[in-house]
């Protein structure tokens, strides 16, 4: 966002900076969607398999403090991983 006033969709967010400059703040925020760009290699290595989408979802929502519930309610969260399909280095997204 840029100019005198600016305006941010309804939410909740984290600021992470505040510059000040005469009447003027200009702020640094995030949603909680930003959460989902640290590692989760370690989470990943708790996981026990075989594990369904919705678990998965869940356990992840749990480790991060997000409330994940996209899948539990379709067919897709019934989906059932067998093995540990991920590697190394690797984000919550």
């Amino acid at each position: 966002m840029s100019g005198e006033t600016d305006y941010a969709y309804k939410g909740t967010y984290t600021v992470t900076d505040i510059t000040k400059n005469g009447k003027k703040a200009t702020l640094t925020a995030y949603d909680c969607i930003k959460k989902l760009d640290t590692s989760a290699d370690a989470w990943v290595s708790t996981l026990k398999y075989p594990i369904t989408l919705a678990n998965m979802l869940s356990s992840m929502g749990n480790k991060l403090g997000l409330s994940i519930t996209a899948l539990t309610n379709t067919y897709r969260g019934n989906y059932t991983v067998y093995n540990n399909f991920m590697t190394r280095n690797i984000t919550y997204r």
